[in-house]
């Protein structure tokens, strides 16, 4: 069931097995959560590491004022929720599941046990640090300075290449379970504005979304029409 998360520490560098079976008994602790359920709240202090082995979740706030809930940053499978060194610090922003989601819950301490015991999976939680830190600066360049369709475009070749890099896609297909809403609230547009955003990329055959999955019939024009360059995902920063 760590299958994506190995493959994803792998694109740091190959780990070794012995370090693949402690990384596999750390996250034992598996739990199967619904849609639209909370995993870490914000100002929780979290005393585990959560892992997205299966499904969607995210990263998001509530505006207080409006109601609205901008999503920061989506969790694919391989992806760890907290991660971030124990410092005694509240949780800044809440961390909840779009779909039904397998969750390992790995103890802090058990983690950085294994960061000593390995230097890779050390190596490893690093390059997700930094790839954590390139993906947020890059979404607020989207918001910020791309026209609206090429948000969209933007955010699915991103989806896609995380997708790729932990095994998930066949011959241009990927699984992508979420809805315009959840588009929309991850690029800053209304629920109206992101429908025709998708139907313009659909008519211009560069989408199809049917039935929770994605396929990217031309995927070199889709990222040469927004500008989509995957260095930020650093895929091969330490291989």
């Amino acid at each position: 069931m760590t299958e994506r998360l190995v493959r994803k520490f792998a694109n740091a560098g190959k780990l070794p097995r012995l370090a693949e079976v402690a990384l596999s008994e750390a996250a034992a602790d598996q739990r199967v959560l619904e849609p639209d359920q909370l995993i870490v709240a914000e100002r929780d202090f979290p005393d585990c590491v959560h892992v997205v082995l299966e499904g969607f979740a995210c990263r998001y706030k509530i505006l207080a004022a409006s109601g609205r809930r901008p999503i920061l940053d989506f969790l694919l499978p391989g992806d760890l929720c907290d991660a971030h060194p124990d410092v005694g610090a509240a949780m800044d922003h809440s961390i909840g599941t779009l779909t039904t989601c397998r969750v390992a819950f790995i103890p802090r301490e058990a983690l950085w046990d294994l960061a000593r015991r390995f230097p890779a999976i050390a190596r490893a939680l690093s390059w997700s640090a930094l790839v954590e830190e390139s993906v947020a600066r890059e979404w607020l360049v989207n918001i910020a300075a791309r026209p609206a369709d090429q948000r969209i475009a933007h955010l699915l070749c991103e989806i896609c290449a995380r997708l790729q890099a932990v095994g998930l896609s066949d011959r241009g297909r990927y699984p992508l379970p979420i809805t315009q809403l959840d588009l929309a609230d991850a690029t800053g547009l209304s629920l109206v504005h992101a429908n025709r955003m998708l139907q313009r990329l659909r008519a211009a055959k560069l989408v199809v979304w049917r039935s929770d999955e994605l396929t990217l019939p031309q995927p070199a024009q889709l990222a040469r029409y927004c500008g989509f360059e995957s260095d930020y995902l650093h895929l091969d920063a330490l291989t």
